[in-house]
């Protein structure tokens, strides 16, 4: 499985995390936190740690892009513009000198006009210049280079170059093809364009004669393709590269071949589920073919057939995407769904083969309470042993209670409830499932006897059960990271929540929550610090409001696709008093959604969340 390797800083001290949280000492990670795997065009952010340097480097790394270096220029602007130390290998933008046993050049960056020159010798630095370090032997002069490409196409790339330092010689350049050198050319086209536009920028004296600026590279047959090839251009050094002013393109596509959609061939035929157990659904023979040569991968979903959405597995049941086999286990209650296996192709061209799922294991409840007024309830719950339960959102989790050594004959479990009920009372039945999440199923008291169904959770934002990523532009410390924006922890105010570092004024901060693949999602709710938050394990009501710590303006936004975020339409919320706010608004299909806070209560030095769920139904009930 391809992951993703930190190139530098490497070495003795160094750690490494997805999260900000969880260290290890390899600097390679196979897959995202949880197990998904990383999805190519994704950008992660990649932690490095050295705690005797004190040193903390966050490398935004692009998945299946052929490089994540950046240029030259790039570390000129981003350094001008932030006062940051840099290191090019990787991307890795360093609070700090790195640790590192190379001989790296060190680089001045003016802040003042962004130019870049090399620091030799016993250079006293003045105290508005910014050290910047190189991850690989760059040379620079006083005078920067001056590199442009005019045309990049399926036959040839061609620009121009200009050395300062040796005006009237025919400057190299070096090609990179998809991020690999491809050959050094030497300039040979005459100019005089070039020339004349350099004397109007002082870089050559009134009169030069010399034009030998222009280069042209011919493309090898091999990127008749059919696939996007990169071509960059660089200076012998590395420290330059060429852009363009005329809207060429680095990145060009030639010769693209028709690439069929795959075709389901063999469909899965409904499956019935009788007995108690594991069962497992297994891929037809040939379920899908593609044409010779393309490759593709698999996907499991719940598919909802009357609005053709694709919802999350429901509980008990999982899929493995190497295989292509689904998986029902016992925590699954009697039900019919219909799933959906879904084959994806090199051009994310798909396939689908929908199937109905019936479930009957004579099972006519997930959970029975049996319940004796003024005294107790008992309730019987069919899920693993190693589930846990409280009431009414008490201070302790009970184990279950084995029925004659282990489950009864129908695979129950069973505890009781402490203290006494009245009739007419409702009390909340709390559960912790395997992996950490807590439901909690309301029973309304009402003679002897109550029953209600065990509810699929349908929070997409959740991590422990979708294996969502929450990041955030800034956070107080560790323990106040964008990992506790969605744990599914909505009650417990004495374990630790995000908060932002420290704001003054208007602040500009947001939380961004990945669910891994696109959802179609209309409600976001968002939990905040109500002002009784000490030592309170209850959650927030609807109608609840604060004065002290909340969010009082904040917008739901996606990605618009060219890099940046829009608000959705009926996303922005002002005036805001409500702890627990729910924003509903149109259908939006996204991987991503970003809570932008815009105002927090006036007395208010940081921003706080408590948890953010994101839902794909206007309501908590699921179709």
């Amino acid at each position: 499985m391809a992951g993703i390797r930190v190139n530098t800083p490497t070495g003795a001290g160094w750690k490494y995390s997805l999260d900000n949280d969880t260290w290890q000492d390899s600097p390679v990670f196979a897959t995202q936190i949880g197990g998904a795997a990383f999805v190519v065009g994704m950008t992660y952010l990649i932690y490095c740690w050295h705690q005797a340097a004190n040193v903390i480097a966050i490398a935004p790394i692009e998945f299946g892009k052929p490089t994540n270096e950046d240029d030259l220029q790039t570390v000129a602007s981003r350094g001008a513009k932030t006062n940051i130390m840099l290191s090019l290998l990787g991307g890795l933008m360093l609070g700090n000198i790195p640790v590192t046993t190379q001989d790296l050049p060190v680089l001045v960056i003016d802040t003042a006009t962004g130019r870049v020159y090399q620091k030799g010798g016993t250079v006293v630095l003045p105290p508005e210049k910014t050290i910047v370090s190189i991850g690989d032997l760059y040379t620079l002069s006083e005078l920067q280079w001056m590199m442009r490409f005019d045309v990049n196409n399926c036959v040839d790339m061609r620009g121009w170059a200009f050395d300062p330092s040796n005006p009237s010689t025919p400057p190299q350049v070096v090609i990179k093809r998809d991020g690999v050198a491809v050959g050094t050319i030497t300039c040979n086209i005459e100019r005089a364009d070039v020339r004349d536009y350099l004397i109007t920028q002082g870089k050559l004296p009134a009169g030069s004669t010399f034009a030998t600026y222009g280069w042209a590279y011919i493309k090898p047959s091999g990127d008749q393709d059919g696939q996007e090839h990169t071509y960059r251009a660089f200076n012998p050094a590395g420290s330059v590269q060429a852009t363009s002013d005329v809207g060429a393109l680095n990145t060009v596509r030639c010769n693209a071949a028709v690439n069929p959609p795959p075709v389901l061939v063999n469909a899965q035929g409904p499956v019935l589920i009788t007995q108690l157990g594991t069962q497992t659904i297994p891929a037809p023979n040939n379920e899908f073919v593609d044409n010779a040569g393309d490759t593709g991968h698999l996907l499991g979903f719940r598919h909802v057939s009357e609005t053709n959405t694709d919802w999350p597995l429901p509980l008990g049941v999982s899929f493995d995407e190497t295989t292509g086999i689904f998986t029902i286990t016992t925590d699954c209650v009697d039900q019919t769904f219909m799933l959906r296996r879904q084959y994806v192709d090199s051009a994310n061209q798909v396939a689908n083969d929908d199937f109905t799922v019936v479930v009957a294991r004579n099972l006519a409840y997930a959970v029975d309470y049996d319940v004796i007024a003024g005294y107790q309830a008992g309730f019987y719950l069919r899920c693993p042993a190693d589930w846990q339960y409280k009431f009414n959102n008490g201070p302790n989790w009970n184990n279950l209670v084995a029925l004659s050594g282990g489950t009864d004959s129908n695979g129950f479990a069973y505890g009781a409830s402490i203290g006494s009920l009245s009739n007419g009372a409702t009390v909340t039945l709390n559960l912790k499932t395997s992996n950490g999440t807590q439901i909690d199923l309301p029973v309304n008291i009402s003679g002897t006897r109550a029953r209600a169904n065990l509810k699929t959770w349908n929070d997409l934002a959740l991590s422990t059960v979708y294996g969502a990523v929450a990041s955030a532009s800034t956070s107080y410390d560790s323990n106040y990271s964008a990992l506790r924006t969605n744990d599914g922890n909505v009650s417990d105010f004495g374990q630790p929540y995000w908060a932002s570092a420290y704001v003054s004024g208007t602040p500009n901060e947001h939380v961004d929550i990945d669910f891994g693949r696109t959802w179609p999602i209309r409600r976001v709710v968002v939990h905040m610090i109500p002002d009784n938050y000490a030592g309170r394990t209850t959650p927030l009501t609807n109608t609840e409001t604060f004065t002290q710590n909340g969010l009082t303006a904040f917008r739901i936004q996606v990605p618009n696709g060219s890099g940046g975020w829009t608000t959705v339409t009926g996303g922005t919320v002002t005036g805001n008093t409500l702890t627990k706010k729910t924003v509903s608004f149109d259908t939006v299909t996204t991987q991503k959604i970003r809570v932008q806070i815009d105002a927090t209560a006036p007395s208010q030095n940081y921003a706080q969340i408590m948890e953010i769920e994101a839902f794909s139904t206007s309501t908590d009930a699921l179709p």
